[in-house]
């Protein structure tokens, strides 16, 4: 659980980094925000749900492994 805590807290400093970045290059914080799902709205289909089941599979791993630990 330890681990998925400090994934948590390294992406939201990745993303406050990210828009930082933006907003010293002079774009607004919803322009920001905008930028970062950019990637996404490039992808095709398969690429998009392949994306989304690497990440779904980097949240549901520690989850799964907590919830044996805690009712066993």
């Amino acid at each position: 659980m330890k681990s998925f805590f400090i994934f948590i807290f390294l992406l939201v400093l990745s993303i406050g980094f990210a828009v930082a970045m933006d907003l010293l290059l002079g774009y607004s914080i919803s322009q920001g925000l905008q930028n970062l799902n950019n990637p996404f709205w490039l992808m095709d289909n398969i690429e998009l749900s392949t994306s989304l089941i690497i990440i779904s599979l980097l949240f549901l791993k520690p989850l799964i492994v907590f919830v044996k630990k805690k009712f066993r």
